[in-house]
């Protein structure tokens, strides 16, 4: 009901994903994003978009490997009994995953795809006004909080700020002055709300 609840409040003209503005959908190919992609009715709403999507194994989620299925807890206590200390606890985003991803595998793969979307979609847009060029991303949460810092050009593996995105969450990825130099994170937006008519 959450990203049905999302897909209704967000997407629509004038709207945070505005359909006239939308020209590309990449997905993970995992089964939970690709269900969190129909859950949003984003085809429905943007019936343009119908062949105009992608599956992408640089949208998977960060492969654990060894520590697929466990806790921070549980990985920190296993790499205690294991004798792989560090000088402080284990951070995925330092760290990555013994026997899965380090977190420069995760950044090569996010760089990609950033590449191509700026190169395919947003630089033509901001040549051209009349093109399309907003892009969606649905994928998860680690992969999509580790998008956004190399977005804006940071290392994760020296990730200083925590940042969240609730499970069905949305987050605008974005740039400052509309310069495709100057990528930003936009931290929050107005919305259009209906005012209600005064009572006679």
């Amino acid at each position: 009901m959450r990203i049905k609840a999302t897909g209704e409040a967000l997407i629509g003209e004038g709207k945070l994903i505005c359909p006239s503005l939308l020209a590309y959908v990449y997905v993970s190919p995992r089964l939970r994003a690709k269900r969190t992609l129909e859950l949003l009715g984003l085809f429905e709403k943007c019936p343009h978009l119908c062949g105009q999507s992608t599956e992408t194994d640089q949208l998977v989620e960060w492969d654990y490997g060894d520590y697929e299925g466990l806790t921070s807890p549980e990985i920190r206590e296993r790499r205690r009994i294991n004798g792989v200390l560090g000088d402080e606890p284990w951070d995925i985003w330092r760290d990555g995953c013994v026997g899965g991803e380090s977190p420069e595998d995760v950044e090569r793969r996010c760089d990609a795809l950033i590449k191509t979307i700026r190169e395919q979609w947003h630089s033509p847009a901001m040549r051209d006004g009349n093109i399309r060029g907003d892009v969606v991303c649905v994928a998860h949460g680690h992969l999509l909080r580790a998008f956004a810092m190399r977005w804006v050009g940071k290392s994760i593996s020296s990730n200083t700020v925590l940042l969240i995105l609730e499970a069905g969450g949305v987050g605008v990825l974005s740039y400052e002055h509309h310069s495709i130099d100057e990528p930003a994170i936009l931290l929050g937006g107005s919305f259009v709300v209906k005012a209600e008519s005064p009572k006679d």
